[in-house]
């Protein structure tokens, strides 16, 4: 999940009770079942937005341990050794190429790849 899709944690929703009896309020101005409803009301609304946060969260998880990590991806040296090529072949013929897979990720200037996107690839490629 980015950061334009990742939901605001750091909103707050400001509660608002309708005023309680006491010396200045008459009680048949508000009566005490409104007071109830609108508690209900706040209380269902926080119900979903923990919900909605609850999946949200989810969601993050699970993308994270679907998507590799930095130790998993492969480097130029790993593609190159995979495809069974020189590091400047996979540079400046393969990656170029528009079917070769995009890199996921860049550590510095170097690319890093999905081990399981170059090695599809590399069977398509064997099929032509």
């Amino acid at each position: 999940m980015n950061r334009s899709t990742a939901p605001n944690y750091t909103r707050r929703k400001r509660i608002t009770f309708l005023p309680v009896a006491n010396d200045n309020f008459d009680e048949s101005e508000m009566p005490h079942e409104q007071n109830e409803l609108r508690l209900k009301e706040l209380v269902a609304e926080a119900m979903v937005e923990f919900e909605l946060r609850m999946q949200s969260m989810l969601m993050a998880s699970q993308e994270a341990k679907s998507s590799p990590s930095n130790e998993n991806l492969w480097d130029l040296d790993d593609v190159a050794t995979y495809l069974n090529v020189a590091k400047k072949t996979v540079q400046n013929h393969l990656a170029p190429r528009p079917d070769f897979p995009a890199p996921l990720r860049f550590l510095g200037r170097s690319p890093r790849w999905n081990p399981n996107d170059i090695k599809r690839w590399a069977e398509r490629s064997r099929g032509r």
